[in-house]
This record gives C-alpha cells, structure tokens and sequence, in this order.
C-alpha cells in the first residue's frame, strides 16, 4: 500500500509544477505585451523627437547659413581688398589678393551660402504654392 500512496504524492508536486510553470507564463506573456506596448510608445515618441528636430535643424541651418554669409563677406571686406578707395596701388595689388588661398576659402564661403539660401527659400515658396488650393 505504501507504493500507492507514494505515487499521488509524486504526481501533486508534478502538478504544482505545472500550475507555477502556467502562471509565470502567464505573468511572461502579460510582461512581454506591456513591454510591447511600451516600445510602441517609445517609438511614437522618437518618431515625434525626429520629425520635430528635423523641422528644427532646417530652421537652424537656414540660420548658420544666413550668419555665415554675414560673417563671411565682411570678412572678405576686411582680408581681400586692400583699400576701399579706388587708386593705382589697390588697382594693382587686387589680382594678387582675390587668388590667395584665405580670400578664395572666403569666396566659396559666401557663394556656397547664398546658393543654400536660396534654394531653402525655393523650397519653402514651393511647398507653400502646392498647398494652396
């Protein structure tokens, strides 16, 4: 009879097993889907921070690009004329300071942003004509 009796007892651990395997999965599947619903909302959020930067880093490089031009041509005033007066030595000294290196790098400066501002302010004026109905 002892035989008999040792084996419901083996068979109740088995199925406490089985009830606390049941429930931690159970208690996995509901960690995994609010873990799911929390990289859903995370991934909203980043989608929101990117879009919302991006329009940010436009406005921002519309900017730098405007002060750069700024800066730029005045440096070019002060590095690569030699005098604001016309006269035989700025005549003269001329050719040799607009091929210099520092006046060349100044010149594509100002070129290169003026070619990013009007074509930031092309884009803008075409977007703005396509939404008008």
């Amino acid at each position: 009879m002892q035989p008999q009796s040792q084996q419901p007892q083996s068979q109740q651990p088995q199925s406490q097993q089985q009830q606390s395997i049941a429930n931690t999965t159970s208690k996995m599947k509901i960690k995994i889907s609010q873990l799911f619903e929390r990289a859903l909302k995370a991934c909203k959020y980043v989608t929101f921070l990117i879009i919302s930067n991006t329009l940010l880093h436009i406005v921002a490089y519309f900017i730098m690009c405007n002060i750069s031009h700024h800066c730029a041509s005045k440096l070019y005033l002060h590095f690569c004329t030699v005098d604001h007066l016309a006269s035989l030595n700025t005549l003269a000294m001329s050719p040799f300071t607009i091929m210099s290196p520092h006046c060349i790098a100044i010149r594509w400066v100002m070129m290169e942003s003026v070619n990013m501002v009007y074509f930031q302010l092309l884009m803008l004026g075409s977007w703005v004509v396509s939404k008008v109905p």
